[in-house]
């Protein structure tokens, strides 16, 4: 059972290793990405709102 453990532990920690690595945006988006993964649910809320409103009005 430990050692199932530590497996599945060393797999993930290779995953996460993988995630960091490879960027799927450029650096100079961090802060926003850092911002929409902090404030995730604000920032959906605000582009739902504007999203309708565009749509409300055109």
């Amino acid at each position: 059972m430990k050692n199932d453990f530590l497996s599945k532990l060393q797999n993930e920690a290779l995953t996460q290793k993988k995630l960091n690595e490879m960027r799927i945006f450029p650096i100079f988006f961090d802060g926003l990405t850092s911002f929409v993964g902090i404030y995730s649910w604000q920032t959906l809320l605000i582009l739902a709102i504007i999203t309708t409103i565009f749509f409300e009005l055109f």
